[in-house]
């Protein structure tokens, strides 16, 4: 009778494998997902082992748990009811951002504010 499990077995152990010389984008992309599913162990093991060697990989891990952070907090708050003055503009502001967006987007040709005339 053949063994059903080793394939399953030789499939862990390529993508075993395939996390030791893991780049900097698989782990980024890991941690990044992290956020909204759960990693096997072996994922966390290898994606632990390439931030031991890996500074840049450390720091990405770590503004990434502090925005996610920052940002459950502030969703609380909201859910409380509380508002954030500080966090939105005035109505003023917002009618001055959206005119420039705007006019950031129109094509440039002659005539156009922004190029020089001769």
């Amino acid at each position: 009778m053949a063994d059903r499990t080793e394939p399953r077995l030789r499939e862990k152990a390529l993508a075993a494998l395939s996390w030791l010389w893991a780049s900097c984008e698989k782990v980024s992309l890991s941690e990044s997902e992290s956020l909204d599913r759960d990693r096997s162990v072996l994922e966390l093991l290898m994606v632990n082992a390439h931030q031991l060697a890996c500074p840049a990989c450390r720091r990405f891990r770590k503004q990434l748990r502090s925005l996610h952070a920052a940002l459950e907090r502030i969703r609380a708050r909201r859910e409380a009811g509380d508002r954030f003055p500080a966090l939105f503009l005035p109505p003023d502001a917002r009618e001055r951002i959206k005119i420039a967006l705007r006019a950031a987007n129109e094509p440039i040709g002659p005539g156009h504010p922004g190029l020089p005339t001769d």
